[in-house]
């Protein structure tokens, strides 16, 4: 180097023994640790290959279950239907039951309280004709009994006329 220049020419021994030193560096470590290294990316290889099956067929396996649940929730759908059909049809014919012994009983208690009003008429018709012949006996009783003053005193004027017919013959 120029003193005073400030111009330099290619690398100067320091560079030289660096890079040196830099190639026996990695030298040593390509040599002593080259087995370590490919041991270790061998394994890192292996381990990754293997999380990539494993990963395929825990995939594999969650899309299998995954149809099984597709399967099974349209079973449940179809079902779903079929009972909300069945559940449908059953409460229109017990609908149509309960309508059908509704009008039953209706009919039945009808005809009862019909049976029940004829019964009324005819109580009320048999205590009628009971009054009415309670009424008639107490008023015959009454003719009778004001005929009975008059019988008595057409008796006893009869007998008066025969007793002075008898009388008046006698003497």
């Amino acid at each position: 180097m120029a003193a005073g220049t400030g111009y330099e020419s290619g690398p100067g021994m320091k560079e030289i023994l660096a890079l040196v030193n830099l190639a026996i560096i990695f030298g040593i470590v390509y040599f002593a640790g080259r087995k370590g290294i490919i041991a270790s990316l061998k394994t890192r290889s292996e381990d990754v290959r293997k999380k990539l099956f494993e990963s395929k067929e825990e995939l594999e396996k969650a899309t299998k279950q995954l149809n099984e649940v597709r399967a099974q929730l349209e079973d449940f759908e179809a079902t779903k239907k079929s009972m909300l059909e069945n559940t449908k049809k059953d409460a229109e014919s017990l609908g149509a039951k309960i309508l059908e012994e509704a009008t039953v009983s209706a009919s039945k208690i009808l005809e009862e309280a019909k049976l029940a009003a004829a019964n009324e008429v005819r109580g009320a018709a048999s205590n009628l004709k009971a009054d009415l012949i309670r009424e008639t006996m107490a008023e015959a009783s009454q003719i009778l009994a004001n005929n009975k003053d008059k019988q008595a005193t057409l008796h006893k004027q009869l007998f008066e006329t025969m007793n002075l017919d008898i009388k008046g013959a006698q003497n």
